[in-house]
């Protein structure tokens, strides 16, 4: 089982989570089914580089890749994962 946890870029954590639950919501439109994490800021010590700390937590997106089955479907989550981005 792979776990991938990601964010959009924005320049303050209140910003990255709001974004990501807009994320979110877009993205069961496009039948993508993501969750969301919601995570102490220093989970991600050393990745918020220039980042306003805002909040104590950021919200970011979560995939599980669980089957072996589910490799065949990278290019075509990716590229779904992609479209939503170009609209939030």
């Amino acid at each position: 089982c792979d776990i991938v946890i990601w964010a959009p870029k924005r320049e303050s954590v209140s910003e990255i989570s709001k974004a990501s639950e807009a994320f979110f919501l877009r993205s069961e439109r496009q039948n993508l089914f993501l969750a969301l994490a919601t995570l102490p800021v220093k989970f991600f010590e050393g990745s918020l580089k220039g980042i306003e700390i805002d909040r104590n937590t950021l919200t970011c997106l979560r995939s599980c890749l669980m089957k072996p089955e589910h490799l065949a479907w990278v290019d075509r989550i990716y590229g779904m994962i992609d479209q939503v981005a170009d609209k939030v």
